[in-house]
Parts: structure tokens; C-alpha cells; sequence
């Protein structure tokens, strides 16, 4: 009885397992039909509405088109593939003549679209268009900008997308789009001859991205989406003169937190210094450039993408290496270099920019001339340049408030005494007006002769500089202010270069009478107030805003020693006069004497 019990028990469940297999078997074959029949209905209605959605959302003037559909009512997901979405010329031209085109048009390529969990019952039912992800395969995107006149917001048509979607779903709500490895093509049709910008595998990935009554005027929102993330990794492309290599480790940006990043950036020469400066004609700076990041903060997106306005609360520049070369054996350029001011050259900076606070850390800042007189090059350098730059701003209705940018800087003067300074310049002085001011701490002033003796063809024997204090006033043609220059035992040497050999020698004659006659020793000298250097400058054409700070500082400078033009014009007659009276004997007596100081201060 049992054994029969077993068996009946057993045949029982193997038919039950039959039975329910065959019953799943059933539905997954009827859902499968179903689905069949549905897509090949779907499709082409599915199609005819997307175009049409398309069209009449962007008034005609884009138009959309894709070679195959494919709908899965199981997974809920659809597919599209090679989509090309465009402009009509033919309606663009139409709306500039009525001066109402937007200034950026897209042309977009895709391989492959994949709406995934779409929800096709909501769809259908509630006109509710929900899904959990649309991956972008491949995508090729060019934007063309053109820059039109911007059109009062009252003629701007008021509609929203959601209105023009509302017709045919009350909303549309996706989770995450995802653009992989996307080719961005952004062409400028300002200028004469258009300028492209080109940057290959972008990554974006859009977050929830939401399309109703209530989204379409949520101002937290960018472009109905909670965030926009862009990425770009390892990144190499030539300027179009081919000159440089501009390399970069990683860009992102996310428009939910406001913000742009930069990090490893360089700007690398793709010649040596020298070979370099002969690729020109005449004088030309050479840059070779590493930034450890460059970080923009509170960025207002939507402003920066419709009217091209640079909005931003900050800009970091951190751990920066600046290095300038300049090769003085060519002509010099045929230009007035005041236009390159830097409160005149943000006037023509086609951004318009408003950037409340600038800061600068860490940065390493060279500054290199090859001088051919004497074959060789000197450099200055500044070590751990630091400092805060306000109201750095072309905007007019900014300018109207203030319309001058104000900066405060530190730095090691050749890695050696602390410089303080502050510079402030005005925005909108049709001359360039500016000041500045600041301090240098104490410093051997043997310290600078890398930067003498090769340029200035004169060295420091002796010197220490206790402190210096500087103020000057100035535009783009003049300058006068004055100088402080506390220092002791100050004596100098006046090199020559002889035609048969590299060294550069001691005009020992020269030396000697420049320091009895010109130099003085010690300011302030015993018994005497401190000499104070009032420096009036004009500048060149040639002369850079930062040459002219520097030229202005040096006519203080030599004042506070003692260099005048009276005396110098005395040491050329003194000079002249004793020429011819034993200068060997003269020259070597002065070069035992130094001699015989070097071992001094060795021992």
C-alpha cells in the first residue's frame, strides 16, 4: 500500500511539473506573439511620432532620422540605431533673417540608442514616459556658434519643451543618460575663418533627467536635469601654429556642482629655446607651462551655454610652473606691446567674464633672456608665488559698480628674500591706468647676479640689502613713484666680453671708478637721511606691462645707489681721462684686492 502511495505521489508531481511548465511555456509564447505583433505595429507609429515630435518641439527646425527600431514589450527596452539628428539650413537662414535663431546649432550621429525598463503600459495608459537609463553609443556631436544679437527676453518664444512634448506625454523621466566615449566638435563661426575646437572619447552622464508641468519652470535644474557630469581623460592636441602640444590628464565639469576642473594641465614647446625663437622673425616669447589644476567654482552654466557670459564665484590656479624664454638676438616685433596689457587684453576677450575672486598657490614663475652680447642667458625666478586677484571682470554692468581689479601677491625672489606685492589696475582707463606697491625682505645682493652678469653685463661684489620698499603709479606710456632701498657695503664689478673667449671678464679701471665715483656704499649713509629713488619712466613700444614694472623699479634703484645721469655721464669722462694712464697696472691691483676679499669671506 505504501509503495502504491509512493508511486501515485511521484506520478502526481511529475505531471503537476508538467502541467505548470507547459502553462509558463504558454504565456511566454503568447507574451512572445504578442510582442511580435505589437512591434510590428508599434514601430511605425513609434517612428512617424518620434519625427514629428521632433519637429514640431524644435519648430521645425531640426529633423530626425534612424534606419531601425527595435521594441521588446519583456525587457522593456527599445533600441534605436544609426540616428542622425540635424538642422534645416533652409529654416535656420529663415530665422536669422527674422532675428530669431538661437546662436548654437547641434548636428548629432549616433551608432546605437538604448532606452532601457521602459515602462510601456504607463506609456500607453497614463502618457507617462518613465525609464531607468538611455545609453548613447558613440555619439558624434558638432555645435556651431554664431554670435547673433541676443533679443530682449520678451521676444524670445515663451514656450517650454514640456509644452511642446505635452501633446503627446504628460511626462518623461529617465534615471541616467549615459554618452560614452563621444567625439565633441565645437565650431566658432565668429571670426573670419572659423575656429574648431575638437576633443575626442567625452564621456557625460546626465542625471535624472525630468519633463512635466512642474520641472519646466524648477530654476534648480539645468535643462530639466539634476545634473550634467562631463569627463575627459588624457587628452593631446597641437596648436594650430604647431608650435606647442597642449596635454591634458583629466577635464570634468558638473553643472549640479558648479563646477569646472582642470588637472595636469601643460602647454608644452615642441622645439628647444633657441630653435624655438628662430622659427620667428622677430622677438617672441616662448612658454612652457604645467598646471598641477586649474578649479572654476559656482559656475552659472546656463548663462555661459546661452549668452556666452563666464559667471563664477572662483578661480583656483595651484601648483603652477611658468617658464618664459625670450631670445633678444632677433629684431624686435614691430607692435606696440601696451595692447597686451592684461587689464587691456581682457577688453578683447570675446568671453564675457565675471570672475569674483582669483587665487594663486604654490606657483613657480621663470623668466629666462638670452642676451648675444654675451652669449649666454640669465634668468629670474620667483618660488612659491601665492596671492589673490579680485574683480577680474569685462562685464559692463559689473564695470559700472567697479571697475577696478585689485590683487595682493607673495613670492621668493630668486628662492631667496620674501617679495610682497600689490597691484591694482583699472579696468576701464582708456590709457590702462595702474598701481603698485609692495616690499622685498632681506637679501645678499649677490643673490641676483645670475641675472646680471649675463644681462647687464655687471655683478655685485659685495652688498646685503636690508629691505626695500616700492610704490609706483602708471598707464601704458608713463610711470613715477619712488623706491626705499635700505642697504650696506655695496661695491660692483664692470664685465666686458673679449671676442676670443666665452668668460666674461672684469673691466678692473672701470669697476674702480665706479665705485669710487657713482656707488655709494651704504644707504643711508652715516650721518646722512636715507636717499630716496623717485623714478620717472616712459616706456617703449616693445616694453611689456611687466617689463615696465620692472624697468620703473630699476630707475628707483640706481637713483638709491647713486647711479644719476650726471654721475654716469662722470664716469665716461673719468674713464675717458685715465684710459691711457696705466689701467693694466690699475685693473690688476683691483683684481688682487677682490682676490684677496673672496678669501676673507671663504675662511
Amino acid at each position: 500500500m505504501r509503495e502504491n502511495q509512493k508511486y501515485f505521489t511521484k506520478f502526481f508531481k511529475n505531471i503537476f511539473r508538467k502541467w505548470i511548465a507547459g502553462i509558463v511555456l504558454f504565456i511566454l509564447l503568447t507574451i512572445g506573439g504578442l510582442a511580435a505583433y505589437l512591434n510590428k505595429q508599434l514601430k511605425p507609429m513609434l517612428t512617424e511620432r518620434i519625427k514629428e515630435t521632433i519637429k514640431n518641439s524644435s519648430g521645425s527646425l531640426y529633423t530626425i532620422d534612424f534606419e531601425d527600431v527595435t521594441i521588446n514589450l519583456i525587457t522593456g527596452n527599445v533600441s534605436f540605431k544609426n540616428i542622425v539628428f540635424k538642422p534645416d539650413s533652409i529654416v535656420y537662414q529663415a530665422l536669422k533673417k527674422k532675428g530669431t535663431a538661437p546662436r548654437h546649432l547641434y548636428k548629432v550621429e549616433i551608432s546605437s540608442l538604448i532606452f532601457n525598463r521602459v515602462n510601456p503600459r504607463k506609456v500607453y495608459l497614463n502618457r507617462e514616459l518613465n525609464m531607468d537609463a538611455l545609453i548613447i553609443n558613440d555619439p558624434r556631436i558638432q555645435v556651431y556658434f554664431e554670435d547673433l544679437q541676443e533679443k530682449d527676453e520678451e521676444d524670445v518664444p515663451s514656450k517650454t519643451i514640456y509644452q511642446y512634448v505635452s501633446k503627446y506625454l504628460k511626462s518623461v523621466h529617465i534615471g541616467d543618460i549615459v554618452l560614452a566615449y563621444a567625439d565633441f566638435k565645437y565650431i566658432d563661426r565668429a571670426p573670419v575663418i572659423p575656429d574648431t575646437t575638437d576633443v575626442k572619447d567625452v564621456n557625460i552622464k546626465i542625471n535624472d533627467l525630468l519633463i512635466d508641468s512642474s520641472a519646466q519652470f524648477d530654476k534648480k535644474r539645468f535643462y530639466y536635469t539634476n545634473d550634467v557630469f562631463v569627463q575627459v581623460k588624457n587628452h593631446t592636441q597641437q596648436t594650430k601654429d604647431g608650435m606647442y602640444e597642449v596635454r591634458l590628464d583629466e577635464f570634468s565639469a558638473s553643472t549640479a556642482n558648479q563646477y569646472l576642473n582642470l588637472r595636469g594641465l601643460k602647454v608644452v614647446p615642441l622645439y628647444p629655446d633657441i630653435t624655438f625663437s628662430r622659427k620667428f622673425k622677430v622677438q617672441t616669447d616662448r612658454y612652457n607651462m604645467a598646471f598641477e589644476e586649474i578649479l572654476l567654482n559656482s559656475i552659472d552654466f546656463k548663462n555661459l551655454n546661452v549668452k556666452r557670459r563666464l559667471s563664477a564665484n572662483s578661480l583656483l590656479i595651484r601648483g603652477a610652473a611658468i617658464n618664459v624664454f625670450l631670445n633678444r638676438e632677433l629684431p624686435k616685433a614691430n607692435i606696440d606691446k601696451g595692447r597686451n596689457f592684461p587689464h587691456v587684453a581682457l577688453k578683447r576677450l570675446k568671453l564675457n567674464t565675471l570672475i569674483d575672486t582669483v587665487r594663486i598657490e604654490n606657483t613657480t614663475i621663470n623668466y629666462t633672456e638670452y642676451n648675444p652680447k654675451t652669449a649666454s642667458r640669465g634668468t629670474l625666478f620667483f618660488r612659491g608665488v601665492n596671492g589673490t586677484l579680485l574683480n577680474l571682470t569685462n562685464d559692463s554692468t559689473a564695470l559700472a559698480k567697479n571697475n577696478w581689479a585689485r590683487s595682493n601677491f607673495s613670492a621668493m625672489l630668486m628662492g631667496k628674500a620674501l617679495l610682497t606685492l600689490s597691484i591694482n589696475l583699472n579696468l576701464t582707463d582708456p590709457n590702462a591706468r595702474f598701481n603698485y606697491s609692495g616690499s622685498l625682505g632681506a637679501l645678499n645682493a649677490r643673490d641676483i647676479n645670475p641675472v646680471l652678469r649675463p644681462l647687464g653685463m655687471v655683478e655685485i661684489k659685495s652688498g646685503n640689502i636690508s629691505k626695500a620698499i616700492f610704490s609706483i603709479n602708471g598707464n601704458n606710456k608713463t610711470s613715477n613713484g619712488k623706491i626705499q632701498l635700505y642697504y650696506t657695503n655695496l661695491k660692483v664689478g664692470v664685465l666686458a666680453k673679449e671676442d676670443d673667449k666665452v668668460r666674461l671678464k672684469k673691466k678692473g679701471l672701470l669697476s674702480l671708478i665706479a665705485n669710487a665715483l657713482l656707488i655709494r656704499d651704504n644707504n643711508p649713509s652715516l650721518g646722512e637721511p636715507l636717499r630716496v629713488g623717485y623714478t620717472s619712466f616712459v616706456r617703449t613700444p616693445d616694453g611689456s606691462f611687466f617689463n615696465m614694472l620692472w624697468k620703473s623699479l630699476f630707475e628707483g634703484i640706481k637713483i638709491s645707489i647713486g647711479l644719476t645721469a650726471a654721475k654716469e655721464k662722470a664716469l665716461i669722462e673719468n674713464f675717458n681721462t685715465l684710459k691711457g694712464s696705466k689701467p693694466d697696472r690699475i685693473e690688476r691691483r683691483e683684481e688682487r684686492k677682490e682676490k684677496r676679499e673672496v678669501r676673507k669671506e671663504n675662511q
